[in-house]
């Protein structure tokens, strides 16, 4: 038998948005949602894309830094409750004050 490559990539590659430094939100959106879509959708929120679609259709929004905790709070339960978002999560920053 021979030895096949692995058919997975690590996640251990660095996420280049986390240098951003201003409030990122992870957002999956549903299979037919669109790249124009999903700017359109973080233009409404206040936001811009800055990574994404991954291959399971999740971006990264990032929002202006001066966008307080609760205002993003705000934000990503509007965007939960929108009918294409599967997800929307706040990235958190270890090192965030």
């Amino acid at each position: 038998s021979t030895l096949k490559e692995p058919r997975f990539r690590t996640l251990t590659q660095v996420d280049k948005t986390l240098s951003i430094g201003t409030p990122l939100v992870r957002v999956a959106f549903e299979p037919g949602v669109s790249e124009s879509d999903a700017a359109a959708i973080a233009s409404r929120a206040g936001a811009s894309v800055v990574a994404g679609p991954s291959p399971n259709n999740v971006y990264t929004f990032a929002f202006p830094a001066s966008e307080g905790s609760e205002a993003i709070d705000k934000k990503v339960t509007l965007l939960r409750r929108h009918s294409h978002v599967l997800l929307a999560e706040p990235v958190l920053l270890e090192n965030a004050h």
